[in-house]
This record gives structure tokens, sequence and C-alpha cells, in this order.
């Protein structure tokens, strides 16, 4: 199953941007890598992370290793080379190949969706690309049950725009898998290239990103390649999962290593895989607006933290576990999580408990990077249990209310 992001970050962005205690500069210590990696071995031993963990300082890998098991079944421990389902980190290398479609001069972001598909209703044909790729659509978050429900892409389309819009297009930030999807399908059209060939030709093959590509890809036959864990269920091993299918093209789907979303990264920040102008069109926050939760460019977060700064990020979450690639330009830190294990439990629309072990891990590094102090261990994302009997009483207490109003309407009626 997707993980509905517009619930996750509801109770991620507010503990980005809690209170932070240190100045905003890098600790460059000798020990450093040393100090992280002992405070990752004890956030394996006390949370259970499993996961592989990058960190950079100033473009210069200082932490490169695994920690935990990339297999509960086979005892496989997580190491630097692991592959990982990324989710929607995916995300990111749509965005890529539709700006990289702009700068041959196939396409632009104000083109809209009734260019592309002659079937599109009425109410969607003007959504533009932009809005698509800001998630300011208007479109559903999902088209999908579960990420391997077995989707064509003709299925998807239909799914998609039979759909009811959530908001006048433009008009507001929904975040929606299904956008993503949509643009894809646009990369296909236009390039006349599957989705995944495209990614790989323009851009994988030629960064030598060796183990980046979807679920389907043959060489995870032979790589070391984790199983995803969701709830404390296993998925089964990424080189062995059905698809992807059209529930997952372009919002999800790809699997990568640490190393290889690092030689992404620079190539992408410093310039060398788009324009000038369309570079700066990714990493610019467009969801602005008071009142948003966040701030949006073309696949990327990209946000200010009162202490930290800058902060570039994305992180995804589904059947393939939790990961997350964190850039803090004014630290000059980068931080690579790639895990199997998310918890996503809700009753109905209410969100019970949410474990995102990388997201966590994530902040708490650069807290201790920054500050010197990694003494703190990674908060759960949303635990609602302590709050339960609050809640209940609270529940309680307005039954009551309303009993008794109703009571006293009814004796003053007689």
């Amino acid at each position: 199953m997707q993980v509905n992001r517009e619930i996750l970050w509801l109770m991620v962005i507010p503990l980005l941007f809690g209170p932070f205690v240190a100045p905003v500069y890098a600790r460059q210590v000798p020990d450093l890598s040393e100090q992280i990696d002992a405070y990752l071995t004890r956030v394996e031993k006390e949370r259970g992370l499993d996961a592989a963990v990058l960190v950079a300082l100033s473009d210069e890998v200082i932490l490169r290793r695994g920690y935990g098991l990339a297999d509960e079944a086979t005892r496989a421990p997580f190491s630097a080379e692991t592959a990982v389902g990324v989710a929607s980190i995916s995300k990111q290398f749509t965005a890529a190949a539709i700006m990289r479609l702009v700068d041959q001069g196939k396409l632009s972001v104000t083109d809209t969706l009734g260019e592309y598909f002659p079937d599109v209703p009425a109410d969607k044909a003007g959504i533009t690309l932009h809005q698509l790729l800001t998630h300011t659509s208007g479109l559903k978050s999902d088209h999908m049950e579960s990420d391997l429900d077995p989707l064509t892409k003709q299925n998807a389309l239909e799914r998609i725009f039979s759909a009811p819009l959530q908001s006048k297009p433009g008009a507001a930030f929904s975040y929606s898998n299904s956008g993503y999807t949509l643009l894809a399908a646009v990369v296909e059209e236009v390039s006349g290239q599957e989705h995944d060939t495209f990614l790989q030709n323009q851009f994988f093959i030629p960064l030598g990103m060796k183990s980046t590509g979807n679920w389907a890809d043959p060489r995870f036959d032979s790589l070391p390649a984790a199983t995803g864990y969701m709830n404390g269920e296993s998925s089964g091993p990424l080189n062995q999962l059905a698809g992807p299918f059209w529930t997952v093209v372009g919002n999800g789907g790809i699997v990568s290593t640490v190393d290889d979303m690092l030689t992404w990264f620079q190539a992408l920040y410093s310039g060398k895989v788009l324009s000038p102008e369309s570079t700066r069109a990714i990493f610019t926050s467009y969801t602005t607006d008071k009142g948003q939760i966040l701030e949006y460019g073309y696949g990327w977060e990209v946000s200010e933290l009162e202490q930290l700064g800058r902060l570039i990020t994305h992180n995804g979450g589904g059947l393939t576990g939790n990961s997350i690639l964190s850039y803090y330009p004014d630290l000059k830190l980068t931080i690579i999580i790639l895990g199997n294990r998310i918890i996503y439990q809700v009753l109905g629309p209410l969100p019970l408990v949410i474990e995102l072990p990388a997201d966590e891990t994530s902040r708490e590094i650069a807290r201790g990077v920054n500050s010197g102090n990694f003494s703190t261990t990674p908060r759960m994302t949303f635990f609602i249990y302590p709050y339960l009997g609050v809640l209940i009483g609270l529940l309680v207490s307005i039954i009551v209310m309303i009993v008794w109003f109703k009571r006293r309407q009814t004796i003053k009626i007689l």
C-alpha cells in the first residue's frame, strides 16, 4: 500500500521545525564519523534501525555502512551496497525527466493535460505540468489500494481521470501520487520511450548509477537487495516483487543504493544533470502560501529551518520501508538513509502509530552534527497510545455534556 504522505507530513514536518538549541554551524571534528557511527549503533540496539546509511560533509563521505538486518529470514545484514526501495523519493527522478524534456525543447511546464491526453475530462484538461509537479493539481492522493495492484497505464489513466477533483487546480497543495503517475505518462508520450528506459538512458547510465532501476530490473537478482517490512509484515525481497505496475510508476517503484543516491544528488544539485534554469526550477519553493505545512519544489521539499538553515529533502514510505535523502546547504551536510521498515497503523482516518525510522534518525543526525550532542534517541513520529486515555476522557465528557444538554432541553419543553 502506498502510504498517504499528507498524513505523514502532518506528523513529520512539525517535528522538523521544532526547537533547537545550537547555532547553525557544522562541527568538523576529527572523530565526527566515529561519533555518528557510535550513535547509530546505539540507535540500532535501542530502536531497531535497519538501514544503509551515508553521511557526507562538504561533499566528503564521512560515514558509509549498514546497520541491522536487510532480511529477517536469511539474517542477511545491511551493508552500504544493499539495494532498497526508495518509494516516493522516486518522484525526483520523474520531475528531472520532465525538466530534461523542457531542456530539449519538447515540452513546457505550462503545458496542460489536454495537450497530451485526448480523453481527459474537461475538469482536468486544464491541469498544467507545473501543478502536477508541485502537487497543486487538485487530484486525489492515490489511484490504487496497494502498490502491487496490477494496473496497466490505461487502467491508471482511467482511474485518475474518473476520480473527482479534491480542489480547483492551482488552488491548494494536496500531495498526489496520481499526479506523478500522469507525469510519467507524459514522459512516455513525449519521449516515445518507457519511463524507466528514459531514466536509464538520460540519467542512470550516464552517471554510472549501476544499482538503480525499477523492481523488475534483472540486475537486482544478483545484487544484495533488502526485504521490505510494513507494520512488521514482510513484503518479500525487492527482486521478487511483481511489477512495478502503474500504481507506482512515476511516483515510486525505484530501487537504489546510498552510493547511487549520493551520485545522483551531487550531480543534480551542482547543475550537471539539467540546465541552470531547470536546476533552479527543481529546487525552488512554490507552495509557500500562508497555512501550508511545507514548501515544495519539483519532486523535492525545500524548507527553511529555524536553526539548521535551508533543508532540501524528500522521504519515502510504503511496503519497501522508509527512506530519506536530506541536504542542509548551510551545514554542507548530506544524509541518506535507506531503510526497509515502516510502521503505519491507522483506524479509519485516525493515525494510531507512525514510525518513520529513517526520517527520525536523519533529523537527529543533523542536530547532532550541528551541536556535537548525539545523546538524543530518535523519537517516534506519532504515537497516540500515551494520549489515548486523555482522548477517551475528552470524548466521554463531550458525550455527557450532549446528553445533559438534550435532557435539559427536554425538561424545559415539558
